[in-house]
């Protein structure tokens, strides 16, 4: 659904909003995908779209920044789901050259844009010009991603590129 949802109304990514998708079924998913690859691909795929930041120009974007927000403090409480995606990760992290297949490259580019959205600013239209708003949850994520080994992780890949 969320394929065809339009830009300027985004009503799946709402609705998936206010029944709290990702904190009730995307989060447990990943937290227990530990056997089922496509269940991990599935549940990464859910979670990079339902934490893509959206510009806050309309009521719509305000509602789908909220969320993000939502989403934002369900990954805070359970952060054991960073371990996770970094178990599902070590796999391609130690393949290299040709023995990495698309499919790997694929999980690693989920992985990077799910935690750059979970450390991107959100705002809403009431809070656009307040700093505080605009960081809020970053401390927390950045505290979950520092005790998972998330940051070295990357640091470590962002180095090894040129290889």
């Amino acid at each position: 659904f969320m394929k065809l949802d339009g830009e300027e109304t985004l009503d799946a990514r709402r609705w998936l909003y206010e029944w709290n998708a990702f904190g009730k079924h995307v989060l447990p998913a990943l937290n227990n995908s530990a056997t089922s690859w496509p269940v991990f691909i599935n549940a990464m795929k859910l979670a990079v779209a339902l934490t893509m930041p959206c510009k806050v120009n309309s009521l719509v974007g305000s509602a789908v920044n909220d969320g993000i927000r939502a989403c934002k403090q369900a990954f805070i409480a359970n952060p054991q789901t960073a371990a996770v995606i970094m178990n599902w990760a070590s796999e391609p992290l130690e393949l290299t050259g040709k023995s990495r297949k698309e499919e790997h490259n694929m999980v690693l580019e989920l992985i990077i844009h799910f935690f750059a959205n979970m450390v991107r600013p959100t705002v809403t239209l009431d809070r656009v010009s307040d700093p505080i708003w605009k960081t809020e949850h970053r401390d927390k994520v950045i505290e979950v991603l520092e005790d998972t080994s998330v940051i070295e992780v990357m640091l470590w890949l962002a180095s090894s590129l040129d290889e």
